[in-house]
């Protein structure tokens, strides 16, 4: 069995911070604390068809992280939306198993099995890069900015596989079975590429019924609105339509082009989360500033917090559309937050389950500084998990109004 290394993740909160804070936050804090899977999760999930949470599960004061085992191995995933996505894939793949060996895909296959095996490798390099590396999380963005990773885990540069046709397959794949393309998950890359190279020589994908494939998909778990039409994006067009359209949407909404560039070169995000970041943005065409949430993407530096922008994204387009008018983006440094019209601030934090730590509470005793100097009639902190207790009383007492599992208001 194959298993992927897991580190510890640091603790979860902004770049610099805690180096160069002076609002010490006085009172007591909390650390990281091990949870199981089944007070967190449905039965469904913690031992679902094809994987297994294993416990403990981690919360390291913002984020969970699993460990999740198949039959193809062990896998890392922070943060429980992940999981979700995670969980959801590895029982896809074993409907691809399932495919492969029905008589159906091996009439179509027919002859060419030999040149699956032999030939076919380098029609494609590799789309997982680094993703095989353990990945430490969001704690790095309120400490200290880590090593630029330069891997991510998407193929979206693969234009040798473009050009062949191969990766047309692949994303046709994808989508029938209802996942990400590009998503980091190194084990359904591997199974996507194998059933894509045998669909490929033999000129099979939609012909074997594959629209009965069951399964709630990974990619509609977010409560944006434009969920649809990011699947449509990433499984229907090339990676080099996906970019031009990137370009293109951040050149309308305002972001310069030196910024753009710094942001789709990123490669700790997928094509994936930058489209869904890209669409989130354009899908809030009144608001100001959304270069500025842009700004704050580039400086991203590994695949959790990637995840992290992307999701809180996903939120703020969702509270646009169905709660209130964002104004405006502001920056709370390293967070883009929202201004609403009645100048009241909300900070969208994407986090599963939130703790009082040492560097939160130093964190918001910095923030409810910045804002002294503003007339500001709430602040407003959307959580789309839960919060302790400890946190909950510390943030009421420091003016934060806190609504805990946000996703649900937002669907």
């Amino acid at each position: 069995m194959r298993v992927n290394p897991i580190r510890p993740i640091p603790t979860l909160i902004l770049a610099g911070l805690v180096a160069t804070a002076v609002w010490a936050a006085p009172g007591p804090t909390e650390k990281s604390v091990d949870l199981k899977a089944a007070d967190l999760l449905p039965a469904s999930i913690v031992a679902g068809t094809n994987s297994q949470v294993l416990d403990p599960v981690e919360n390291d004061g913002y984020l969970n992280i699993y460990r999740l085992n198949s039959k193809n191995g062990e896998l890392k995933v922070v943060s429980t939306a992940t999981l979700y996505e995670r969980a959801h894939e590895f029982d896809m793949m074993a409907q691809m198993d399932k495919l492969k060996g029905s008589q159906e895909f091996t009439k179509a296959v027919g002859g060419q099995v030999d040149k699956v095996v032999t030939g076919g490798v380098n029609l494609v390099t590799d789309p997982i890069g680094t993703t095989k590396k353990a990945f430490s999380g969001l704690g790095r963005m309120f400490q200290s900015i880590g090593d630029t990773l330069g891997g991510g885990g998407s193929a979206d540069d693969n234009l040798i596989g473009e050009a062949s046709g191969f990766d047309k397959v692949k994303r046709s794949y994808a989508k029938e079975f209802k996942v990400d393309p590009y998503s980091r998950n190194p084990y359904l890359q591997e199974k996507l590429k194998d059933i894509s190279r045998a669909g490929f020589l033999g000129g099979t994908v939609t012909s074997l019924g594959l629209g009965a494939v069951g399964g709630a998909a990974g990619m509609a778990l977010n409560v944006a609105s434009t969920t649809n039409s990011l699947g449509e994006m990433v499984t229907g067009k090339s990676p080099q339509d996906v970019a031009q359209y990137n370009s293109d949407t951040l050149h309308k909404i305002g972001v310069d082009d030196d910024m753009a560039d710094l942001f789709l070169r990123n490669k700790n995000y997928t094509a994936t989360e930058r489209t869904a970041i890209v669409m989130a943005l354009d899908s809030m065409p009144q608001t100001k500033n959304r270069q500025d949430f842009i700004k704050f993407a580039v400086l991203t530096d590994n695949a959790d917090v990637a995840s992290f922008r992307r999701r809180q994204a996903d939120l703020y387009a969702a509270y646009d559309q169905k709660q209130a008018h964002i104004q405006e983006f502001r920056f709370l440094d390293p967070f883009a937050a929202a201004l609403l019209e009645d100048g009241s601030v909300l900070l969208m934090a994407p986090v599963d389950h939130l703790l009082w730590t040492g560097e939160i509470a130093t964190y918001v005793a910095r923030v409810n500084q910045q804002l002294s100097a503003q007339a500001t009639p709430r602040k407003m902190l959307w959580l789309s998990g839960s919060v302790s207790p400890l946190a909950l009383q510390s943030l009421k007492q420091s003016g934060w109004q806190v609504q805990p599992k946000a996703a649900d208001r937002l669907k």
